[in-house]
Order: C-alpha cells, then sequence, then structure tokens
C-alpha cells in the first residue's frame, strides 16, 4: 500500500512539457518587466544628473541666480519625487501583473510549493512511523 501510495505521488510531482514551457515564459516575461523598470529608473536618475549639470553650468555663466537655482532644483526634485512614486505604483502593479499570468498558467507560487514541501515532509514522518510499527 505504501508503495502504492510512492508511485501515484512521483506520477502526480513529474513536471508536464507544457507546464515546463510556461514556467520559462513566465520566468522570460518576469526578468523582461524587471529590466524595463530598472531602465526607467535609471533614465530617471540619468535626467536628473543631467538637469543638475545643466543648472550649474548656468550659474557658472551667471545668467541663473542662486536663489532661482535653488527654487529650480527644488522644483526638479519635486517632480522627480513624484514620478518615483508613480513608478512605485506601476511596479506594483506589474507585479499584480505577474503574479495575475502565473495563477492564470495555473503555476504554483513559490509560497504554494513551499506549503506542499512542509507537507510531504510531515507525509514522510508518518510514512517512516508506520514502516517502523
Amino acid at each position: 500500500m505504501i508503495v502504492e501510495m510512492e508511485a501515484k505521488t512521483t506520477k502526480s510531482v513529474e513536471a508536464q512539457p507544457e507546464t515546463v514551457a510556461h514556467i520559462a515564459l513566465s520566468v522570460e516575461l518576469a526578468n523582461r518587466l524587471r529590466y524595463a523598470w530598472l531602465a526607467g529608473l535609471g533614465a530617471m536618475a540619468l535626467t536628473w544628473d543631467e538637469v543638475d549639470a545643466f543648472v550649474k553650468r548656468l550659474v557658472e555663466r551667471g545668467e541663473v541666480t542662486r536663489r532661482d537655482t535653488e527654487k529650480l532644483l527644488n522644483e526638479q526634485w519635486s517632480y522627480i519625487r513624484q514620478r518615483s512614486s508613480q513608478m512605485d505604483k506601476v511596479g506594483t502593479q506589474v507585479e499584480h501583473g505577474v503574479e495575475n499570468v502565473l495563477h492564470w498558467l495555473n503555476i504554483p507560487s513559490k509560497h504554494d510549493i513551499d506549503d506542499l514541501s512542509e507537507k510531504i515532509v510531515i507525509l514522510n514522518a508518518h510514512i517512516d512511523e508506520l514502516r517502523k510499527n
């Protein structure tokens, strides 16, 4: 009877080729979304650096007063903080979208796999206990 249970468990755990393909596709999608997210953050940081350098050049040439420079920099900082907040919201939406795609493809989450692993450990302990008796 124990041998039958182990055989059934082994058959049900084996990955089907389409499931593996879905997982690979999902991982690739997640990697590309992460890459796009990081590119957006990099572009934002680069823009800030360029604005800062430009304002400093203007000040050096005497075309902008110190007060105007501080005002301009504060405005730019405020703008960047707003965009950063928006980017965080977009990142959260992307994460939820990826989770929905994985759920739609019926791919288990790490949490699901951890739960199943814990149950397997418990079942193995019970099997060992039954074998001893």
